[in-house]
C-alpha cells in the first residue's frame, strides 16, 4: 500500500474514502515514497479542488540507518495545506525477514 491518496467527507477522515491515487506500489523505502509524493502533489495534486484528503504513507524502517533521508520542500507542503491534505505515516516492521527465535 506505501502512498494511498484518498478524498474524504469529513475533515476527520474517519470514512473509507474515495481513492484519488497510489504510488509507489511495493516500495516500502520513505526516500522513494517522498520523492514519489512530491512529484505528484506538483503535477497532479495541484490541480484537485481543495477537500479533506488523507495521504497514507506506509512504509518500512531502513536497516541500520542513521540519519538523513529526504525531505518535502516548501512548495509542496503547501500545496498539501492549501488542498486540505493530511498526512499519515505507517510504520511496517521489514518485509522478508525470518524470525531468528
Amino acid at each position: 500500500m506505501p502512498i494511498r491518496i484518498s478524498k474524504h467527507g469529513s475533515a476527520e477522515l474517519q470514512d473509507r474514502g474515495v481513492e484519488v491515487a497510489w504510488l509507489c506500489d511495493e516500495d516500502f523505502e520513505l526516500s522513494v515514497q517522498l520523492v514519489a509524493l512530491s512529484s505528484w502533489v506538483l503535477s497532479e495534486g495541484i490541480g484537485l479542488e481543495p477537500g479533506h484528503y488523507g495521504i497514507d504513507i506506509g512504509f518500512g524502517p531502513r536497516e541500520n540507518a542513521g540519519g538523513g533521508g529526504e525531505s518535502l520542500s516548501p512548495a509542496v507542503m503547501k500545496v498539501i495545506a492549501e488542498k486540505g491534505m493530511m498526512l499519515y505515516f505507517s510504520e511496517y516492521s521489514a518485509f522478508g525477514e525470518s524470525d531468528e527465535t
